[in-house]
């Protein structure tokens, strides 16, 4: 005899509610992370701690939920509620994320450190997981009453959550992210999770259960006019402005738009404008000087530049600078299309020409794939992107890498790369983190030259005679090419190279010798990125996390596997008892 209707419905919603929940919840999960990731700057360090926190969230909350299915039981009611609360918190917690700076109030161009991000993290990041964490086992037992074959039906809800979750990724991923702002996304899927809360609601008979269904339905319709009328938008909009005042940079914000990769920023500041990616500057224009003395410095590095291979940081007036060089070709290599889209129609004519150049090849695609993939060959590759403050942007300073570039270069070919410095220190961790570079660097290319300075300059190169430190040789160069700026001249050679500094700094790098080289698999640049971050980031006179690193993750390890024997003991005890 089959089941009675109801008992059939009671069955059937469980398993679609999990399903919308599953993508609902990956869904916020990757608008978090997006959110986090712009106020934090990109960091991976970052992505762990949001997992970290968003799974003990999960944690806590499915130990609560499990314990409160046993002691309380459980009924669509409760299963509703939950529902409603998860339908609502994270357009609170995408507000408080936005304004993370403000709330902690830090100082203008300072680094969030790395004990108050932890804990910020899973405040803000956890009442949703912990709701996420409570339902599971609601939904379990709340099924398991309809159901003869308990274990069979929590498989179910399992595989539900599973293929909403790969769902919920896919449209978010290949549509929703790039024509829709987070405050609509989040309320569109929304939608979704009130609606399964006003069916829950319907399915009961109860005149308390019809007033709640009457509440979600209110929520639903607030949300569907927040969506139509444009207020989610403007809302969203106006979180977006607040999160950029609290950098307190002085800027203001000409433009904000999400990509597939990143957040990028573009902003107006004394008829400049200044490029972010993630909250992490990339570039400024027009800056004419800036991009002269950049181009000319670093092609007068090799006798006869022709390919030219500039990876990174093309719309800021370089690539018009290089045309003015008898090139055969640039190609230029850039991950993200969005970055050129935004700020191609605020270029200069000059620039927008340069890059539309029949030498000017542009390729959307990952600048380290692109290396290892072209069968094309160059004079000079120009590394023109941030520090190694991120794991994805260590991949193009570590030895493997620069081995790749090896193979891609000319007989005579030079690779240029660079990291921020100091002027006048380089003792402890700023020596160290540049020195790991310059290590890094000498056991691929015999012949290095450096620049000292706020950055410093690597050009290095296999053959001799081709790179130089001679201010008087580089100048030598830029004139016989009879190239024509306005804002740079060979005497400029002469402050860029000052012999004094330049021996300086190659002998304190030498002498700074570290047995640790940047590789894929252990990112020790980056590292000591990190290490500076935190020191920068940190109260002075206070110790930091990274000091005493492998003390400190001695105990972690410890202390985690003592939690684990402890936990073993617990199951292993409960379950004799329970036999």
């Amino acid at each position: 005899m089959s089941a009675p209707p109801n008992n059939a419905m009671k069955k059937f919603l469980p398993l679609l509610a999990f399903f919308l929940i599953g993508s609902y919840a990956i869904v916020v999960q990757i608008i978090f992370i997006r959110e986090f990731m712009v106020v934090f700057f990109g960091n991976e360090l970052c992505l762990g701690i949001i997992l970290a926190c968003w799974l003990i969230g999960i944690a806590l909350g499915a130990a609560l939920g499990g314990r409160l299915s046993k002691k309380a039981g459980v009924s669509s009611c409760t299963f509703s509620v939950y529902l409603i609360i998860i339908s609502l918190l994270p357009l609170i917690q995408i507000c408080c994320i936005r304004l993370i700076r403000t709330l902690l109030n830090i100082p203008p161009g300072e680094y969030i450190n790395l004990l108050s991000l932890i804990f910020s993290t899973f405040i803000l990041i956890g009442p949703f997981s912990f709701m996420v964490g409570i339902i599971f086992p609601t939904g379990c037992k709340l099924l398991g009453l309809h159901e003869d074959n308990k274990a069979q039906s929590i498989g179910r809800l399992y595989i539900a959550e599973a293929l909403g979750s790969l769902l919920g990724g896919i449209i978010l991923t290949f549509f929703l992210i790039h024509s829709h702002s987070p405050y609509e996304i989040v309320s569109l899927a929304s939608l979704l999770i009130l609606f399964m809360s006003f069916l829950f609601f319907l399915a009961e008979k109860r005149r308390k259960d019809k007033i709640f269904a009457f509440f979600s339905l209110l929520l639903l319709l607030l949300n569907l006019y927040l969506i139509f009328s444009g207020n989610g938008s403007n809302l969203d909009n106006l979180l977006v402005r607040m999160r950029w005042n609290s950098y307190q940079n002085h800027l203001e914000m000409s433009l904000s738009l999400n990509s597939r990769y990143q957040n990028i920023v573009l902003a107006l500041g004394n008829e400049q404008y200044s490029l972010f990616g993630n909250g992490q500057y990339i570039g400024s224009f027009p800056d004419p000087y800036h991009s002269a003395a950049f181009t000319h410095s670093i092609l007068s590095q090799h006798p006869d530049p022709r390919t030219i291979l500039l990876i990174g940081g093309g719309t800021t007036g370089i690539i018009r600078e290089i045309l003015k060089y008898p090139v055969k070709h640039i190609h230029y290599v850039e991950l993200d299309p969005k970055l050129v889209e935004a700020t191609f129609p605020f270029l200069s004519n000059q620039d927008k020409t340069a890059l539309n150049d029949e030498r000017v090849k542009v390729f959307y695609t990952d600048g380290r794939h692109f290396v290892k993939t072209t069968n094309d060959t160059y004079d000079m590759v120009i590394l023109n992107i941030p520090d190694p403050s991120t794991a994805n942007l260590n991949r193009f300073y570590t030895l493997e890498f620069f081995k790749e570039v090896q193979d891609k270069l000319n007989d005579d070919g030079v690779l240029v790369t660079g990291i921020s410095s100091s002027v006048n220190y380089l003792a402890s961790e700023v020596g160290i983190y540049t020195s790991s570079l310059y290590h890094t660097l000498k056991l691929v290319f015999p012949f290095i030259v450096i620049t000292p300075g706020t950055e410093n300059y690597f050009f290095v190169t296999s053959k001799p005679n081709v790179i130089s430190s001679d201010s008087e040789v580089l100048a030598q160069r830029f004139s016989n090419r009879n190239i024509h700026s306005e804002y740079f001249t060979p005497f400029q050679f002469a402050a860029l190279y000052p012999q004094e500094r330049v021996e300086l700094l190659r002998r304190a790098l030498e002498e700074k010798r570290t047995n640790q080289i940047n590789t894929d698999s252990l990112p020790i640049t980056y590292f000591y990125n990190l290490v500076l971050w935190d020191i920068i980031s940190g109260k002075r006179g206070e110790k930091t996390f990274f000091q005493d690193i492998d003390v400190t993750l001695r105990r972690v390890v410890i202390a985690l596997l003592i939690l684990f024997l402890l936990r073993m003991v617990y199951v292993l005890i409960r379950k004799d008892r329970l036999v």
